[in-house]
């Protein structure tokens, strides 16, 4: 079952026949459908195969509401920096 299709299916039957209630569920399933699939979307940021013995260094930045989620072990090969952090 694919809400958006069966909600603009069982819409135009709505407006077809004049039902009303069809009409208002076909539109309650097509936005059903796009909230369910925009919901869990996830952007690819940034990829690349590293070689062994190489790093690469993800730094946060709180821009467009991205979120960067590394695993323990990469994180535990990157060292940390003697600089201080710089404050946004």
């Amino acid at each position: 079952m694919n809400p958006i299709t069966d909600g603009l299916a069982r819409g135009f039957h709505g407006v077809r026949t004049g039902d009303a209630r069809s009409l208002y569920t076909g539109a309650f399933l097509v936005a059903y459908g796009l909230w369910k699939r925009n919901r869990g979307r996830r952007d690819l940021v940034y990829t690349r195969t590293l070689k062994p013995g190489e790093a690469i260094m993800v730094k946060a930045s709180r821009g467009k509401g991205h979120q960067i989620v590394i695993g323990d072990e990469l994180a535990r090969q990157v060292k940390a920096s003697k600089r201080p952090l710089r404050k946004i």
